[in-house]
């Protein structure tokens, strides 16, 4: 009779005892949270991939279209646009890059803190 308990809840199977209803029902919280802890964990690791090195900097060049330095640095930190003017940053205070872009190309790059 406790069974009535559970019935419309996610965890409930007829004819299961209460004893395993409460084992099944931790066997799922384990398991989400498992599968939360690995997320977080994968997304600390994209977070902590630095793309703002040297190397990357030194493929840079003036005159080339932003999309592909997009696609060296990845996305801007941070992007002012003005008239058909771009000035774009990766990264932070002590380690970044800068670009000015004209149109649809890099006019001018600056860099700071890359080892």
């Amino acid at each position: 009779m406790c069974l009535k308990a559970f019935r419309g809840m996610p965890f409930y199977e007829p004819r299961m005892h209460y004893n395993q209803a409460l084992r099944l029902t931790h066997r799922r919280l384990m398991m989400k949270s498992r599968s939360l802890i690995l997320m977080m964990a994968v997304s600390l690791g994209l977070v902590a991939c630095d793309r703002v090195t040297a190397e990357n900097y030194n493929k840079l060049e003036v005159g080339m279209p932003y999309s592909e330095v997009v696609s060296i640095l990845g996305d801007p930190t941070e992007c002012t646009a003005v008239v058909n003017t771009k000035s774009c940053s990766w990264g932070k205070d002590e380690k970044y890059v800068n670009a000015k872009i004209v149109g649809d190309n890099v006019i001018f790059l600056t860099a700071k803190g890359l080892d």
